[in-house]
């Protein structure tokens, strides 16, 4: 069944090819539905374990607004197989990078990692926290050691890339195949849900 009435597509896709954002962003949701239906059918445990379903549509907008000029389709069926090849594409890519990754992603992290700032540990704390006793300094490495360990594997892995290491939101966003934009909501959503987790664990002072 047509997403879209017909003249109503012609007329989206015309003003999209013209520059409009609003239109290609039209076009591109009315689509959300069918991406994530392909993805519940296409996408492996390992990739969703790595990205939900809702970022990977996400993603896939994200790929396919700079390619856009290169669509030459002019049908809603059209339009459909393309989104549909860049998904896949997207799915390939996580799939090679998760593959290449499989040695290291059994590893624990640590949070004696160095980064640019400090351990990593460190980096989510707040600059003026009040300096505590050892025995207390213990207790808080251990709960965020829990903590970590209670997240999703791609938030450990996103807090090990991003505060782990050197790396900019570009060179990650490269390493995981996907954008700077969805590396650094990632990783955002990580921290968060890093602190959410030392709450429920006793930890309330950052």
């Amino acid at each position: 069944m047509p997403i879209f009435e017909a003249t109503h597509f012609a007329g989206l896709l015309d003003e999209a090819r013209h520059g409009s954002t609003e239109a290609l962003g039209k076009l591109l949701e009315g689509f959300r539905t069918q991406l994530l239906l392909d993805i519940r059918r296409r996408a492996s445990a390992k990739v969703v374990a790595h990205a939900d379903h809702a970022e990977l549509v996400q993603e896939t907008f994200q790929a396919a607004v700079p390619a856009f000029p290169g669509f030459r389709g002019g049908t809603e069926a059209e339009m459909v197989g393309w989104l549909q090849q860049i998904l896949r594409n997207q799915l390939r890519d996580r799939n090679r990078y998760l593959k290449a990754r499989k040695r290291d992603a059994g590893r624990p992290l640590s949070l004696d990692q160095e980064s640019p700032h400090g351990a990593l540990r460190d980096c989510i704390l707040d600059s003026d926290a009040t300096p505590c006793t050892s025995s207390s300094q213990r207790e808080r490495q251990e709960i965020m050691d829990r903590a970590l360990r209670q997240l999703k594997p791609k938030y450990q892995q996103m807090i090990a890339l991003r505060n782990g290491t050197t790396k900019e939101f570009t060179e990650i966003a490269a390493d995981l195949g996907t954008t700077p934009d969805a590396a650094m909501k990632t990783w955002n959503r990580a921290l968060k849900a890093w602190r959410d987790e030392m709450v429920k664990l006793g930890l309330t002072e950052f």
